[in-house]
């Protein structure tokens, strides 16, 4: 059947009467149950299975042995460089006391990755080691370049490049390959989950790449370090730079999020504060859709030293200057995305240019730092890839988003990369590079290759997937107040969506501002119980006649609350998010 929003649907598990977190566990093909239910740094693989990190862990020895040495981190500009960056570097400074100075590219100036400006700030001020994190694997030509004067450490997570597509590299001399994958030769260490045979954790951000080289580190120096209070920083760049939720990535988010609301932090307690978040209910939600554009607007708008200031800051009078700073930029990073997105939309329909499998708009002197959100949106709405770039003058820099599951952008855009300067990324996001005396070709290749080799969901048979549909009883109801211990929630570790059939109406109420919303409350499969269930953005009475309740009986599709009170008082709530008659 189908229900008020147009969707068939479909119910992939069996019908539960009870034991409903066992359920989803099995439906979810979770094989340790304690693991996943109470995770510790214990369920974490070795450290050193990672490639790379014996080595990396032998050379931060070295240094301790040679204070001569002038260390800079080298971080990104978004959220997962940022926290990668202050990682280390509070990590080598309090626990190794090692002198390191965290740089931040700025966007504008110096673009990404590892460029002749950062390099040449960094040899100005004597520098001679160089630990990139979240960054570095593609800068081959300029690591090789300057592997004389300076030791290059990479750390990175995302793809390299591969040796059977065209490459951005000037010289294969400068290569090594292990794998399938193109590597720097100047490097003096490269650390990359990719390249382990041993590690099947794969998917991981860079900031968890780094917390990996700290567990790795606290154990090799026997610095008995909390890795608890440093596990923050992996877990906001796990959840912004949208890694599945899953396995490793799934345990440090929920430690990390458990840390955060200690108020610890001072930092991210100063802008939850100015968000009005409470630190103690923060969450998975929070930190993707608040705070990460909050820390993220630092460095499209500005400079993203300031996120960086931010995260590793213990001043509470310091952090919270910079948290107004960054709510002001986040509103003129708002203000702008609204802006563009209405030309970037005109755009699209006025070039039809939804009719293909991916949409890619080009625009005269676009703001570079809100590229990928324009691109992010409308990938969303069109559920297509999206590229949308900027044209500076000889240059175009572009993003890429995708939101469908069976395609990986980074690895699909490779297949042009000889009509790029460079490009980069990961499953669902790439940033490229490109001549603008290329940007016919550039638009016609791509769009020829999606549209014969895509293929996009089926927008007349949309379903909406649903876990299982359940009973509510007395043993259901109190499992259902533990549903908080299936989070943190995300991407491949989605909220528990459930059917409940036979719900009568007892009363309904609407409310909000222009009474856009329906508050019902129901009695399922006429059970004494009674439960409040909220539609959002909709009337009821604007899709079913319902002057006589009592002889209504519904079906509804939603997700469970518990909402909290300020006396401390819970209560389970359904939010709905379809329905239909019974």
């Amino acid at each position: 059947m189908i229900g008020i929003n147009n969707q068939h649907w479909q119910v992939i598990g069996k019908h539960i009467t009870k034991n409903v977190i066992d359920e989803i566990l099995i439906l979810r093909n979770v094989g340790n149950k304690h693991a996943f239910l109470y995770p510790s740094l214990s369920h974490l693989s070795d450290p050193f299975d990672m490639f790379g990190t014996l080595e990396f862990v032998k050379y931060i020895d070295y240094l301790t042995k040679n204070k001569q040495k002038k260390i800079f981190i080298h971080g990104d500009f978004d959220v997962d460089g940022i926290s990668a960056t202050a990682l280390l570097w509070r990590f080598l400074s309090k626990e190794l006391n090692l002198d390191a100075i965290p740089i931040i590219p700025n966007r504008f100036q110096d673009g990404y990755g590892i460029s002749e400006n950062t390099i040449k700030k960094i040899l100005d001020l004597g520098g001679n080691v160089l630990i990139s994190v979240d960054c570095g694997i593609k800068d081959i030509d300029i690591i090789n370049k300057y592997s004389h004067q300076i030791d290059f450490i990479v750390t990175d997570h995302h793809t390299p490049l591969e040796g059977n597509t065209n490459t951005e590299v000037s010289s294969k001399d400068n290569t090594i390959q292990i794998n399938k994958f193109i590597l720097p030769k100047g490097a003096k260490i490269i650390v990359h989950p990719m390249l382990s045979e041993k590690n099947t954790n794969i998917e991981i951000c860079g900031s968890m790449v780094v917390f990996k080289l700290c567990m790795a580190m606290n154990e090799f120096f026997k610095l008995n370090a909390n890795l608890e209070e440093y596990s923050v920083y992996p877990c906001l760049g796990t959840i912004c730079d949208v890694m599945p939720l899953t396995q490793e990535n799934r345990i440090i988010v929920k430690i990390g999020i458990d840390q955060l609301r200690t108020g610890k932090h001072i930092g991210i307690q100063s802008l939850a504060r100015k968000a009005k978040i409470n630190i103690k209910n923060i969450n998975a939600y929070h930190l993707g859709f608040i705070i990460g554009p909050r820390l993220n607007a630092s460095g499209r708008i500005e400079s993203a030293t300031d996120a960086l200031r931010l995260l590793c800051t213990n001043s509470k009078e310091y952090a919270d200057l910079i948290a107004e700073k960054l709510e002001d930029l986040n509103k003129t990073r708002q203000n702008l995305t609204n802006t563009y997105l209405q030309l970037a939309e005109n755009y699209v329909l006025n070039q039809e240019l939804y009719k293909n499998k991916i949409i890619i708009i080009l625009g005269e002197k676009w703001p570079e730092g809100i590229i990928g959100l324009l691109a992010s949106k409308l990938s969303e709405k069109y559920e297509r890839p999206v590229i949308v770039g900027s044209i500076i003058e000889d240059i175009i820099k572009a993003s890429a988003r995708s939101n469908l599951n069976n395609l990986h952008i980074t690895k699909e855009i490779s297949k042009i990369s000889n009509l790029l300067i460079k490009h980069g990324g990961h499953e669902k996001a790439a940033g490229l590079t490109l001549k603008t005396e290329n940007k016919e070709l550039f638009i016609r290749k791509l769009t020829e290759m999606f549209n014969y080799t895509l293929v996009l969901p089926d927008q007349n048979t949309q379903k909406l997937i649903i876990d299982a549909s359940i009973s509510i009883n007395i043993d259901t109801i109190s499992e259902l107040y533990n549903i908080e211990l299936l989070e943190p929630f995300g991407y491949q570790n989605p909220e528990p969506i459930f059917l409940i059939e036979k719900n009568k109406i007892n009363t309904v109420t609407y409310y909000g501002k222009n009474k856009n919303h329906t508050k019902l409350n129901i009695s399922p499969n006429d059970y004494m119980y009674s439960i409040d269930s909220i539609l959002f953005n909709a009337r009821l009475d604007n899709y079913m006649n319902i002057q006589d309740t009592t002889s209504k009986y519904i079906d509804i599709v939603g997700k469970f609350r518990i909402q909290k009170y300020n006396d401390d008082a819970f209560k389970p709530e359904i939010n709905i998010l379809d329905l239909r008659l019974h």
